[in-house]
Order: structure tokens, then C-alpha cells, then sequence
């Protein structure tokens, strides 16, 4: 929900780096276009060793921002802390420049009205830093005052009553791995709380596993961030998000659930528009408040990084965007038991059709993958519906020949209009 009651439709792009790499007129740059396309949201971090200024740019040390500013002075066991590639900060000591360059950005952001999810200190995957990206080693060889310490400065700054409170956020914990000392992240999150617990918080683990089995008993953990790629070894996402949503393993019943992280644009072998484009309608459909896009050069903002603020995965996300935003998408159900698309079971993996019907019966969609056939529960909608083709790719709608039709019986659909403007199968059956 958001602060007037509504609730809140999250439309996230992943701009994990836009602290350590962008100078601010960049940042409003990105900002401005991001908001100009419905995003909302904005996934960041508030360090980090790798991704970011000096891995992007020739020349560069590895670690500060544009100012050339490093988030901590000093390296563990003494000295100056100067290069994260070849050294592991002391968390205990901020440096004032780095962090006051930091809340610059996060004020735009936050100034521009993205609620921001904001992460401490990134885990990694592979571990093995300074070198590879991530501080756990880092983390783990400080003390836990320390570890505690650093959330609480973190608390001080961002937190409510803080020296530049972001009223917007959620807490980012974790990143990309189920550390085996658990206390990197717990420690964090008890210094957060030692000062500041109005927040929310979600763990960020390793790519296919459960959040909620691994941290639904910790009471501070409030949302739930499914993340899953499809690689060979993880869950497709559907799967993912039928687990997580039906999972009662924590103390709550439920975690309100969004879709962190999937497959990035022009990231590995597989990951086709199609596929990008499809995560973000499979969560929508599978009972998230919101999802996240990733374009991959976008994301570190690497060089020429503005000509992919135009991406397809970025215009497909638009369609996306006011589809949801034009209905009640609070009220969907997802179809885990096939009582609505009566052979969705039929279908997996690549062919899987993601449905979903308005729990009052007034509306009702199916995200269809490739060209297949669709057997509809027509008694699932409270009166007669018409039904339409959406193209995701460019919001074209044509109605399907038939409508409308009564709520009663069962009919299939059998068979997609054929190619959508990109060129690909996939289409949105829609009711209403």
C-alpha cells in the first residue's frame, strides 16, 4: 500500500550502480527517463567492489564513485583503503565524502518519487573477495559490533529521524547467496533496528531457493523477493512463484511477494526478448506487487548506457506497465489449481501459460508463451465477458471473434493471431 491506502503496483528497473558510477546530471538523466516510462521503482546499492566506476571504465581503481571517493577510508588490519579489488574495507569507518555523495543521489531518487530498495553491502556470487565481487569475506572477518555498527550508521543516515531520512525504502539484505555465517546479515539488520524499525525488510539469496524456508521465522523479514533465471540447476519462475506463494513455512501466513530478479536483456545464451519480457508477465499474473527489468550494460551503466534507456525490454515494460495500472491487479488470483485455464497443466518451462482471474469474477488474463491451445472455465467471470488478443509487445487489442461470451461452460481458444509486432508467438488473452 502506499501512504494514501492504494495499493501498490511496483514497476522496477534495476539500477544497482547509479551511486557509485553516474555523476548526478547523468543521474537525472536516467531518472527522467525512467520515470517518464512508468517505472516506480528502483533496486540500489549503497556500495559496492566490483560493478561499478572502476570496472566500467578504463583506467579507473576499482571502488569510488565519480568523485573518486571511497565508501570506507581505512582497509582492514590498518592503512588507507584505496583499491576493492585487491583490499577489504573497515566497515567501521564511513568516509564522510563518499556517503554525502550518496545521499545527493538517493535524494533524487527518492525526490522523483521511486521507492527506492536499498541494500547495505552486496553478499556476492561466486564469494571470494577482494577480487570477486561481493564482501562477504569482508564481513565475515569483521566482528559482529562491527557488522551491527555499520547498520546502524546506515540507520542514522537513511532511517526515520535520521540526518537524510528516505521515507521510500525497503532494506535490501543479502545479495545473490545463502551465506553459511548468517550473521552478515543478521547483524545488519539488528543495527538497523537498534535505531530505526519502521522499514521493511527482504533477503536477497541464491538464485531459485526459498526466501521464506531460509528467513521467515526472523520477524523482521517482511517481503518476500523472488528471484529466478531459468539457467540450467534454477526453477523456472512460474514454478518459483507457485512455491513461495503458497508456502506456509514462516510465522506470517503470507509475504507479500515481488519478482526481484530474472534473466537480464542481452545477458547469457537464452535470455531472448520473448523470455525477458514473459518474467515480468508471469509475475503479475502469479501474485506479485511488482517486478524488476534488467538490461544488461544498463544496470552498471557501462559505456554509451543511454542508448539502452530505449531497450525492448524497457518499451515491452511500458505495455506491461499500463495494462496492470488500468485494472484492478490487487484483486487476481493466480490459477495454481487449473480451475480457470483447465489444461494449463499441460503446459511447462518455455510452454507455461500464466493465468490469472479478479476474485470477484470481473476480469480475468492469460499470458501465452507460444501458439497453443487455451480451455477456458467461462464460469469463473460474474456475468459475460469479451474477450481480446493484447499484443505485449506494442498494447495492440483485437477483440476475439465470438464475444462476448456468456459465464457459463467451458471454450477453447485454440490458437494465438500468429507472429506479434516483434516478430515473436507470444500474446495476452484478456477478459473483461
Amino acid at each position: 500500500m502506499d501512504q494514501d491506502g492504494v495499493p501498490f503496483l511496483g514497476k522496477g528497473d534495476s539500477s544497482w550502480d547509479i551511486i557509485m558510477t553516474l555523476s548526478l546530471t547523468d543521474a537525472q538523466t536516467y531518472l527522467a527517463d525512467r520515470a517518464s516510462r512508468g517505472f516506480n521503482m528502483l533496486i540500489v546499492e549503497c556500495i559496492d567492489n566490483q560493478y561499478n566506476y572502476g570496472d566500467t571504465v578504463a583506467g579507473k581503481t576499482w571502488g569510488p564513485n565519480s568523485n573518486g571517493d571511497f565508501p570506507f577510508t581505512a582497509k582492514q588490519g590498518g592503512g588507507a583503503y584505496d583499491n576493492a579489488q585487491t583490499q577489504s574495507p573497515d566497515f567501521s569507518t564511513p568516509n564522510p565524502a563518499y556517503w554525502t555523495y550518496a545521499d545527493k543521489v538517493l535524494n533524487l531518487i527518492s525526490s522523483d518519487g521511486f521507492l527506492i530498495l536499498l541494500y547495505p553491502a552486496w553478499i556476492g556470487n561466486p564469494i571470494g573477495d577482494p577480487g570477486s565481487e561481493g564482501y562477504y569475506n569482508a564481513l565475515n572477518a569483521q566482528t559482529s559490533t562491527i557488522r551491527q555498527g555499520y547498520g546502524a550508521f546506515l540507520a542514522k543516515r537513511y532511517g526515520k529521524g535520521g540526518t537524510n531520512p528516505l521515507p521510500n525504502m525497503i532494506w535490501g539484505i543479502g545479495g545473490d547467496n545463502n551465506p553459511s555465517n548468517t550473521a552478515v546479515n543478521t547483524d545488519i539488520v539488528t543495527g538497523i533496528n537498534s535505531v530505526d524499525s519502521s522499514h521493511l525488510f527482504f533477503v536477497d539469496g541464491l538464485d531459485g531457493s526459498s526466501m521464506i524456508n531460509a528467513w521467515g521465522r526472523d520477524p523482521w523479514f517482511t517481503v518476500n523477493g523472488i528471484y529466478s533465471d531459468s539457467l540450467a540447476g534454477h526453477p523456472w519462475l512460474y514454478s518459483e512463484l507457485r512455491s513461495e506463494y503458497q508456502n506456509t513455512s514462516g510465522l506470517q501466513k503470507t509475504y507479500p511477494q515481488f519478482f526481484k530478479e530474472g534473466g537480464y536483456e542481452f545477458g547469457q545464451s537464452g535470455w531472448t526478448e520473448q523470455f525477458v519480457r514473459g518474467q515480468n508477465w508471469q509475475a503479475m499474473l502469479g501474485g506479485c506487487w511488482g517486478y524488476f527489468v534488467g538490461v544488461n550494460g544498463l544496470w552498471q551503466y557501462s559505456p554509451g548506457w543511454q542508448s539502452l534507456l530505449a531497450s525492448t525490454a524497457s518499451t515491452c515494460a511500458q505495455v506491461l506497465n499500463k495494462f496492470f495500472a488500468a485494472r484492478q491487479w490487487q484483486d487476481l488470483v493466480p490459477d495454481w489449481g487449473f480451475t480457470f485455464l483447465t489444461n494449463g497443466a499441460s503446459y511447462s518451462n518455455g510452454t507455461y501459460a500464466s493465468a490469472a482471474v479478479a476474485s470477484d469474477g470481473t476480469w480475468g488474463a492469460i499470458y501465452v508463451p507460444t501458439s497453443e491451445s487455451l480451455t477456458v472455465n467461462m464460469a469463473s467471470f460474474s456475468k459475460s465477458v469479451t474477450a481480446y488478443w493484447v499484443d505485449p509487445t506494442n498494447a495492440a487489442q483485437t477483440t476475439v471473434s465470438g464475444s462476448p461470451f456468456a459465464n457459463s461452460g467451458s471454450h477453447t481458444f485454440s490458437a494465438t493471431p500468429g507472429n506479434n509486432a516483434l516478430g515473436d508467438h507470444d500474446w495476452v488473452l484478456l477478459f473483461e
